[in-house]
């Protein structure tokens, strides 16, 4: 049983190495696929070893996915906000370093999590029994609070701009029927083409990534970014709709002077740790907030026991994943320097509409292409970019509160 699930952790792995690196293919899709073809695998497999590749897929997935975003500005829910500074590292020369920030946040995430695992077993049920009635109101708050800590009262304004333009787009995409994948146009719009094009239009150079320069952090900022994201991670699992973005952004107005440096580590924190965390709110409260752990549980059942076991899948996952992704980041290091960056702008827009209309059809590109523009007006207005999650968040809200 120890080797089958060492094998499953390693198949697991490679499997997030492609969901993590491919745009589109997403660990839910596959984790679906795995759970539609669990009456015929069963017969040859341990429901636990299925879980357990399941649960290292989706570990890894959360490592290789920045990948992506940092050399390619394409952002999915998990990666959007880490794009924004990431690619600036990328136009630095510093790409390897801004991927191995997030990969520090993911593993020392995954250890604050472990330690605070007992601890948490008593009180996020309590915390979720007392907040249900409210999440709703809860959410507006957070967003109200967030609009109203800007600089001054124009910011405030073309902030809730985008916050509701984002919102009314997230609206008519989710509620289209029958649109698969519609996070992926929506997500990579917003977020990642409308940040290609802007690399377009400011005729920017790449660099040459050095992978000799290093980032030196002091231990300090290293645990209070980490303990910010393991922070906000739970608050992702605990309240719906709340995404990686709202989160690391609400930790930024309490843990101050982090930095670019310092929110990668909790974007990477939050990305890990929420995937492992997902698999605490199953056990204690029901709700896996995640569709890879909602299969998990489908397949197996997560008790105590199961519970211990995919932790232990989670850090050995989680090790190996991050020994894949600085590899792999390497590779991208060293070749992405030799590619004009104006024609790889364009290579991968082309290569987002390609998978929005193989994934998600044309009614997927009008959504790619209403996403792109408003994100491009985020950027003409100087607006964070966090507020473009109102294309989740504000759907959420609305649904708690009517």
């Amino acid at each position: 049983m120890f080797l089958e699930i060492l094998l499953a952790i390693y198949i697991g792995c490679l499997l997030g190495v492609v969901t993590g690196l491919v745009p589109g293919v997403h660990i839910n899709l596959v984790a679906v696929m795995l759970l539609s073809a669990s009456p015929f695998l069963l017969q040859f497999v341990n429901p636990i070893i299925l879980g357990a590749l399941i649960v290292a897929m989706s570990i890894a997935h959360t490592f290789l996915d920045f990948i992506p975003s940092v050399y390619l500005g394409v952002a999915n829910e998990d990666t959007a906000m880490g794009a924004l500074p990431g690619h600036k590292m990328l136009l630095s020369g510093m790409a390897q370093e801004a991927v191995k920030l997030t990969v520090i946040g993911g593993i020392f995430g995954l250890a604050i999590i472990i330690l605070a695992l007992p601890a948490a077993l008593f009180i996020v049920p309590v915390i979720y029994s007392g907040v249900e009635p409210m999440i709703g109101w809860i959410l507006l708050f957070f967003v109200l609070f967030l609009i109203l800590n800007e600089r001054d009262a124009n910011s405030k304004f073309w902030s809730f701009f985008i916050f509701v333009l984002s919102g009314v787009l997230g609206i008519f995409a989710l509620g289209i029927p029958n649109v698969p994948n519609v996070l992926f146009p929506m997500l990579t719009g917003l977020f990642g083409v409308s940040l290609l094009i802007n690399g377009l239009n400011s005729r920017i150079t790449l660099p040459r990534q050095d992978s000799e320069k290093k980032v030196t952090l002091p231990k300090k900022l290293i645990l209070k970014s980490s303990f910010a994201g393991a922070l906000a991670a739970s608050m992702v699992s605990i309240f719906p709709g709340l995404g990686p973005a709202q989160a690391a952004a609400l930790v930024e107005k309490f843990f101050r002077r982090m930095g670019d440096y310092g929110y990668l580590i909790v974007i990477g924190c939050i990305n890990t740790v929420s995937m492992v965390f997902a698999l605490i709110t199953t056990y204690t409260i029901g709700k896996a907030r995640n569709g890879s752990i909602v299969a998990v549980d489908e397949i197996t059942g997560i008790g105590m026991n199961e519970l211990a076991l995919f932790v232990a899948v989670s850090v050995i996952a989680a090790c190996f994943a991050a020994f894949l992704t600085l590899k792999i980041s390497g590779i991208f290091c060293r070749a992405i320097s030799r590619v004009n960056y104006r024609l790889l702008c364009i290579c991968v827009i082309f290569f987002v509409i390609i998978l929005t209309l193989a994934f998600s059809g044309l009614i997927g590109l009008l959504i790619l292409s209403v996403a792109t523009s408003i994100g491009m007006l985020s950027v003409l207005l100087k607006t964070p970019k966090s507020y473009s999650m109102g294309c989740l968040l504000l759907p959420v809200i609305l649904w708690f509160v009517m």
